[in-house]
């Protein structure tokens, strides 16, 4: 079974039974389906709110082929009950969380370790701010230092980490905040690396521009990294495209290797 960890609705110019077609031609049997809410939208220029309604309705009219992810913002003051109401109708995954403020605010903390009572996965995305003069860009959720402490407070929660600002310090340099998908060689010290290693509660998810680049930029390194992480990756596109599927496919990974990229990781998150 391929799972997609990481898909949206009404995004991108696709409507869900575009998706659906798009899911059939890449060969993917499930996929998460992820909302993006955020009190903050209407600061932000790129901010595009995916409807946590939307996603139901999906899963509803499609329920062989869709897992509700959703993502009230932390900060409303109602957002425990919301989560625990999205829950009870069905909701498996809570995210995406997007947000411009630390991780570990709080008011974060307070409804990520509500999720993992719930035994539902946090899908994270981080974002650094790449400075240009007097403007930092936009960021989202800080550095690894703040995803670290929010990894230590919530260590019954299991969190999916995706992101140009993730995947940008899987390298030990510095190029992520200099641009938003650095190229070259993967140096040592990078902190996906080391937070991997360190707490068993987080995960990656290997989707978008952001993944594909930190398994292409340095090819002999990226296959290591599936290798070594194999129990801890999931397959994921946020695009309609299947370029990060095709790559893993041309690694020649061991045929367990990839049933859990592919799908088992995301099985041992949320059972089907």
């Amino acid at each position: 079974m391929i799972i997609d960890s990481h898909q949206h609705t009404n995004w991108q110019g696709k409507r869900t039974p575009e998706l659906v077609a798009y899911l059939d031609r890449s060969g993917v049997d499930k996929a998460w389906l992820l909302s993006w809410e955020s009190l903050d939208g209407s600061r932000e220029p790129h901010y595009l709110h995916l409807s946590i309604e939307d996603v139901f309705d999906a899963a509803a009219r499609y329920p062989d082929r869709f897992l509700v992810g959703a993502g009230p913002d932390p900060r409303r003051e109602n957002a425990p009950e919301l989560l625990r109401r999205y829950h009870r109708d069905g909701a498996r995954v809570y995210g995406e969380i997007k947000l411009r403020v630390l991780m570990d605010t709080p008011e974060l903390i307070l409804v990520f370790r509500l999720a993992g009572q719930l035994g539902m996965p946090v899908v994270f995305h981080v974002d650094l701010p790449v400075y240009h003069g007097d403007e930092a860009g936009l960021w989202y959720l800080g550095e690894p230092d703040a995803v670290e402490r929010t990894l230590a407070k919530c260590p019954e929660t299991n969190f999916v980490a995706h992101g140009p600002g993730w995947w940008a310090h899987i390298s030990g340099d510095r190029k992520g905040y200099e641009t938003v998908y650095p190229d070259g060689p993967v140096l040592p010290g990078g902190e996906v690396i080391r937070l991997l290693e360190k707490h068993p509660n987080l995960y990656c998810d290997l989707s978008g521009t952001s993944g594909f680049n930190a398994l292409t930029r340095d090819p002999g390194f990226g296959r290591r990294f599936l290798l070594d992480f194999q129990d801890r990756l999931l397959y994921g596109a946020d695009q309609f495209d299947t370029r990060v599927l095709d790559h893993l496919r041309t690694l020649e990974l061991p045929g367990e290797v990839y049933g859990k990229i592919l799908g088992g990781n995301a099985l041992k998150l949320v059972p089907v």
